[in-house]
């Protein structure tokens, strides 16, 4: 038949308004294994439905950090309003047509009008001008979610996998997976990460990404992709400060009372390795440089029968020492409904192992005079780590070094905050320690690039 073509591309359209909906892969970070691909396409499944649909939404991350203002909203809105209806347009024709010309089949009549050529040459003019301008917008536009971005990758390869079991000629597999609308995805779902670590200290999310991106990559050229955004992103986002106070009682042949504020800055150290040799030694880590920090708030040293004074003031003989082994927080997931309509949910654990070491620090003790005994002074009394190594015996997992696991969140940017208290003795020292902390987000957040002016919408116009 001589429209054949057209109804192909109608087909082609109608498929992928009604491809079903597909539970997208779920991730483990403790292995970083997991399924799935960056464009929220495989070459064999689309995860997402891609009826261009989603006229409400929740607002994104880019909404969120300022990304993205009130005109990418509005033109976000108003590009898929324009996609649902162009793409409902080919639905109605397609259902229409292909009734009409069934009925021609029936009764031996021959189709009439422009060549198959012709036809093709229109529908397609037709898909690019109304459908194309539409995806390419939505998939970059910074109020959209990555998941949205994904549905406009899904869109453009589910029409290019039924050109090609049309036989019609198409984009080839590296054209699909590095042109605009790919690449588009890929620059949005890369913002996304960064703003949601940037807004709430989760940083899994980064390295999730940069896991599939690899494997989209390997699969499509057997080559390594380009993790430096990866590294950028952390060494912007994943800062932390650990604060603690620690006051700590040790007994021996002294009694030693003693207050210790202190303050770790925690920042991602990247290796010299490649991405799976990065993800496999993650390091969020820091410790004090400072005479001043910690700070040896207060001490009180006694002695039975000697009237003594400790301090003030001490000097540090070993900095404090600390490192983010796990941390998750519970989150928000941006994702498309059966409908294809945007929404949000809450998901996740609030989890973190952090390990700690102290700092250890100098003091001097001056014992008063006494009948026929001369005041003394003894330097070089130890304060600090020994005491709180002793009283949290039970947390031991290294040298001088405690690893605490904890649920309990604190209000942003305080992530967490939580008290350990512990008592213990060894050999002839007694000692009990409570110690207050508190890990503060406390991102390095870099300006947003200018934006680029963006071509006017064009509304759907007639049909093909």
């Amino acid at each position: 038949m001589k429209n054949s073509v057209l109804f192909s591309l109608f087909i082609i359209a109608a498929f992928a308004i009604t491809a079903p909906s597909q539970t997208k892969g779920e991730l483990s970070f403790g292995n970083y294994a997991g399924s799935g691909t960056p464009f929220g396409s495989s070459f064999i499944a689309i995860p997402y439905r891609t009826d261009g649909s989603s006229t409400t939404r929740a607002p994104g991350w880019g909404v969120e950090v300022g990304r993205a203002d009130a005109s990418d909203i509005g033109e976000l809105l108003a590009d898929q309003n324009t996609l649902r209806l162009a793409l409902s347009r080919i639905r109605t024709i397609t259902a229409k047509e292909l009734g009409t010309e069934r009925q021609r089949a029936l009764l031996g009549i021959e189709s009439e009008g422009m060549s198959p050529a012709e036809l093709l040459t229109k529908a397609q003019d037709w898909w690019k001008d109304n459908i194309e301008g539409s995806m390419d917008r939505i998939a970059s536009n910074p109020a959209a979610s990555c998941a949205e971005s994904q549905e406009m990758f899904s869109l453009l390869l589910g029409n290019e996998r039924q050109k090609a079991l049309l036989g019609i000629e198409g984009m080839g597999n590296i054209e699909i997976f590095t042109g605009t609308v790919a690449t588009s995805v890929k620059k949005r779902c890369r913002e996304e990460k960064l703003d949601e670590c940037n807004a709430t200290g989760r940083f899994k999310q980064i390295i999730l990404w940069a896991v599939l991106e690899e494997r989209q990559v390997q699969i499509l050229s057997g080559s390594a992709s380009d993790d430096s955004w990866m590294k950028d992103a952390l060494t912007e986002c994943a800062i932390y400060e650990l604060h603690y106070v620690s006051t700590t009682k040790v007994d021996y042949d002294l009694k030693l009372d003693s207050v210790i504020d202190g303050r770790i800055p925690l920042k991602f150290k990247p290796n010299e390795g490649g991405l799976y040799a990065e993800l496999s030694d993650i390091k969020i880590e820091g410790e004090t440089n400072s005479d001043v920090n910690p700070f040896l708030q207060s001490i009180k040293c006694t002695a039975e029968g000697i009237t003594t004074t400790c301090g003030p003031g001490a000097s540090m003989l070993k900095t404090a020492f600390s490192a983010i082994v796990d941390l998750e927080v519970k989150y928000r997931e941006d994702y498309l409904d059966e409908s294809g309509l945007s929404k949000s949910r809450i998901v996740g654990d609030n989890k973190l192992k952090i390990k700690f070491s102290p700092s250890m620090h100098s003091t001097a003790m001056v014992t008063k005079a006494m009948k026929d005994i001369p005041s003394m002074t003894l330097p070089n009394l130890e304060v600090g780590a020994t005491g709180f190594w002793i009283a949290h015996k039970k947390s031991r997992t290294g040298p001088l070094e405690v690893t605490f696991d904890e649920t309990e969140r604190g209000v942003y940017p305080i992530l967490f905050e939580f008290t350990r208290t512990g008592g213990d003795s060894e050999e002839d020292i007694t000692a009990f320690d409570t110690t207050k902390f508190e890990l503060i987000h406390k991102p390095n957040k870099k300006p947003f690039p200018p934006k680029k002016a963006t071509p006017a919408r064009r509304m759907v116009r007639g049909t093909p």
